[in-house]
């Protein structure tokens, strides 16, 4: 697992960086929204080819009715890979993740 950060929460141990980012989207909507609120989808917007940042565009909200209407918004999330601190280097392989093309 590699720990990743983002700005205004405290960092996380995940499996990739977009599991990162589905933990913080939650922690953002729970904040903004209060027990109810969640993330309802978290997208890939661009990457750092060296693997070390990642930014995500997320729907957070909550439901308003039990017929699946829901209030939110999108946020935008700028994921950090925390460095090895032994090596010097991010423990994501960005091209499992990612590929190019």
């Amino acid at each position: 697992m590699t720990t990743y950060r983002c700005d205004g929460f405290h960092g996380v141990d995940a499996d990739s960086p977009k599991e990162a980012a589905e933990i913080f989207a939650n922690r953002h909507a729970r904040k903004e929204f209060g027990k109810r609120g969640y993330c309802r989808t978290v997208r890939l917007d661009c990457w750092a080819r060296d693997g070390r940042t990642f930014h995500f565009e997320a729907f957070i909200g909550r439901d308003i009715d039990r017929q699946g209407t829901c209030q939110g918004h999108n946020v935008w999330l700028y994921i950090h890979a925390q460095r090895d601190p032994e090596t010097g280097e991010t423990r994501v392989p960005v091209a499992a993740y990612y590929p190019e093309g």
